[in-house]
Order: structure tokens, then sequence, then C-alpha cells
């Protein structure tokens, strides 16, 4: 079985390299790696020019790689079943587990030289690019200090508003103000969002207080800094006063800064506050006064994060390659599972759809947990478009329930952000992408090939 399947793969590998598509995809991957960082232009400092490079460079470099697997992998079974060309590999004879299996690694192989050379490439400019900076000077450490160090974030301890819910939803319930024919658990929402948006707000004058729970001791020498999101007013000039006061309930240090709320984005933490575990108070007081006066707003979601310093760079950058083979591994399954009972065209654009419907559904969920707030007039009324819409909010969820896990892991986002990429993650994408959705689709692949006429022996 082994030997079959090495047997398939190698010829997979063969006739991409005869087709010249690995010599194609090379040279252009190539030329995007070298010319596009000279296209973009960022903020002009060394931490955009990184940024840019490792978010945008190699995203779109990432998209040619996956458009071309999806092709690959559409057209690697049904291009041999229209042409007849599996006639001959079925004399082996080959089982369908056997020649699905052969294809995948085919595929996979060719996807691991296309992505070691684009991390390779870039991890090479990225190498040029801080050469030309002294290793102390303040750009080479602003870039350090963005990007190029990864850091493990602790969010805020969750908040429970459901009290304050409760309590704007029983005077409606008694003045007979709730909207007709729509479910509660949908009134509920909407409040809990538009209370979430109101305590994410900072009036002048207000102070607002956030809690966040260290469960390991941050070692000697490490850095742990506080990163702040705000959102500028719009139409005003981003300068505003506010005090940050930081400590812990077990003990009297503290660390206090002031300053601009919106340039004192990112504060150093003292090591005696996070020498061991324990609950850190981060307590914000808008300082503005007068006519002028600026309200600070805090992202909805994460206002407030802390940083720990994690591993070294190259450790995340290879993580985060490994993450991107095991999700192109997924898109050679998805394609070659569509080609095991579909024509090559219609693999294509079934497989393309699936795809463009999961990621919508994963950035429809987004932004959903990601809103403000919304009214309670803009809730229909009709019991019919309410229905409606009910039942697109749970069909787009149980998508996002059944794909969404292999699309959690956005090592991208974070690689360019500074952010962690730990292990866990790339055991998670590991265990969805290759345990579940690729043995699915291996085993399901097998079953509809069985029971097609391909003169393929059974088993």
């Amino acid at each position: 079985m082994i030997s079959r399947i090495y047997a398939v793969a190698l010829l997979m590998f063969r006739s991409a390299v005869r087709a010249r598509l690995l010599i194609s995809l090379t040279a252009l991957l190539v030329a995007v790696l070298l010319t596009l960082p000279l296209a973009l232009r960022g903020d002009g400092s060394l931490a955009g020019t990184v940024q840019i490079m490792m978010r945008y460079v190699l995203a779109i470099s990432l998209f040619i790689v996956g458009v071309a697997t999806l092709w690959i992998s559409c057209g690697g079974i049904a291009c041999d079943i229209e042409q007849k060309v599996i006639h001959l590999v079925t004399t082996k004879p080959v089982r369908p587990l056997e020649l699905w299996a052969g294809k995948w690694l085919g595929i996979f192989c060719l996807n691991t030289i296309l992505v070691g050379l684009i991390f390779g490439v870039l991890f090479l400019s990225l190498e040029v690019r801080l050469s030309a900076f002294p290793a102390d000077g303040d750009e080479r450490q602003r870039a350090s200090r963005e990007v190029l160090q990864p850091h493990a974030s602790y969010s805020p301890d969750p908040e429970d508003f459901s009290a304050e819910v409760e309590a704007r939803l029983e005077p409606m319930r008694r003045q007979g103000a709730l909207p007709r024919g729509v479910q509660l658990a949908q009134v509920k929402r909407t409040l809990l969002r538009r209370v979430t948006a109101e305590h994410a707000t900072v009036a002048p004058g207000q102070s607002r207080e956030w809690t966040i729970t260290l469960d390991r001791a941050v070692p000697d020498g490490v850095t742990a800094h506080l990163a702040v999101e705000l959102t500028p007013p719009p139409g005003r000039i981003m300068t505003a006063r506010g005090t940050w006061r930081i400590y812990r309930n077990d003990m009297d240090a503290s660390a206090v800064v002031s300053g601009n709320i919106f340039e004192a984005t990112r504060m150093a933490l003292p090591a005696e506050l996070v020498s061991r575990p324990g609950v850190l108070r981060l307590h914000f007081t808008n300082d503005e006064s007068g006519p002028l006066a600026v309200t600070a707003l805090f992202d909805m979601l994460e206002p407030v994060a802390l940083k720990v310093q994690q591993s070294s760079f190259t450790a995340n950058y290879l993580k985060t390659m490994l993450i991107v083979m095991l999700q192109l591994a997924g898109v050679s399954a998805l394609g070659l599972l569509a080609g095991s009972c579909l024509s090559f065209p219609v693999a294509t654009f079934t497989a393309a759809s699936a795809l463009a419907l999961a990621f919508i559904s994963r950035a429809f969920v987004h932004s959903e947990n990601r809103q403000i707030s919304i009214s309670l007039e803009d809730i229909p009324e009709d019991p019919v478009a309410m229905y409606v819409g009910f039942l697109g909010e749970k069909l787009i969820g149980l998508i996002d329930t059944l794909i969404g896990p292999a699309l959690h892991s956005a090592p991208l986002g974070a690689l360019s952000t500074g952010g962690f990429v730990s292990w866990s993650q790339v055991g998670s994408a590991a265990g969805f992408l290759l345990l579940v959705y690729t043995m699915l689709a291996w085993l399901l692949s097998g079953f509809l090939l069985s029971r097609r006429e391909l003169a393929v022996a059974a088993g």
C-alpha cells in the first residue's frame, strides 16, 4: 500500500514539473516577493515596512499558492477521469483510497517546496532590511518591540452585564415596548451589545476599571507591558489627557502613567507587579475637561491587554509556516474530494464556493461580535423577515462551527503584529485539518470513487 501511494505521489509531482507548473509558480512568487515590497508604502518606519512585508506580501504570495493548490487538487482526479488516464493507473491495480492519498501527498510535497521558498525568501529580505539599521537604534528597537518580538496576550477578565440587561429589559416589558414578533433572545443580544459599547466609552472626568488574571509569573528579564486599543474620535485632534493606575490586590506597589491617552498605548510594567501569579487591576481616568474635552473610545472586545515577551521571532516564524502548510493541506483535501465526484470545472467552482462561504461565515461572526450597537428599531417586526434572518444566522453559525476551527488559527495576523503563535495552535490546526477534515475527505472520496465506473480495484 505504501509503495503504491508513493508511486502515485511521485507521478503527481513529476506531472507538475513536466507541465512547468513548479517553475512558473517559483518564478512568479520570487517576482512578487522581491518587487511587491518596493511598490507598497507604509508609514515610512522600519516597523511599518516589516509589517507590510509579513501581512501583505506574505498573504498575496500564499494566496497565489492557495489558488494553484485548489486548481491542481480539483483536476488531480477529475481530469484523470475525464481524459481516461485513470485507467492506466488502475491496472497496477491501485485502490481508490491509495489513489487519493497519493495525489494528496504529491500536492503536499509541491506545496512544501513553494511555502518553504516563500518563507525563506521573505526571511532573507527581512534580514537585509534589518541589517541596514543599527541594532541599538530607535527604528530597530521599535520594530523589535512592535513586530519582531512575539508576545503572549492576557485579555481582561470577562464581565457579566446580564443584570444591567435585565434592568433595561424590565421597563420595556411593563410598557409593552418589545418589538412584535421578535424573539426575546435577540432583544437581549441587542441590549448586551449596547451595554458593552457604553462600558467601552470613558467620558471626560469619568473612570473605568478592568481586571486581568495573571496565571503564571513573568520570569526575570522578560518584559511585560500593557497594550491599549483606542479609537480616535472622528474629526478631532488626537490629544487628550488620561491617567492609568495599575496595581495588585495583594500588594501596595503600583504603576502610574499619565499623558496623552492616544500615545500611551504601550506601557511597561514594573517587575514587582508581574513577578508572581495574581490579579492586576487597571484603573483609567479621563482627565479631560472643558468644551473641547475628548472621550476615550476603547475597543469593545479587547480594550486592554497584558503583553508578555515569549520566544524568538524565528520560532514564531517557523510555527506560522507549519500552520500555513496544514491549511494548504486542507485546501488540497477539499479539492480532491470535489474532483472525486464532479467534473473539473464544477469541482473547481464547488470547492471555491465552499471556501468562500467558510471565510464569509467567519467574517460575519467576527463582525457580529465586534458590532458596537444595534437599535431595537432595526429589528424587523415582520415575522417572515424575522424568521428568515433567524434561519440565516443559524446556518452561518452552523457553517462556522463545522469549518471555523480550521480558520481560527490566523498566524499571519499574529506574526505581523508581534502576536505569539503557540505550539497548541499548531497542534489544533494539525488535529482539525489532518485528523478530522483530511481524513473525512479521504474516506468519503474513497467511497465515492469506488461507486463510479472507473475500472478501479475494489477495496
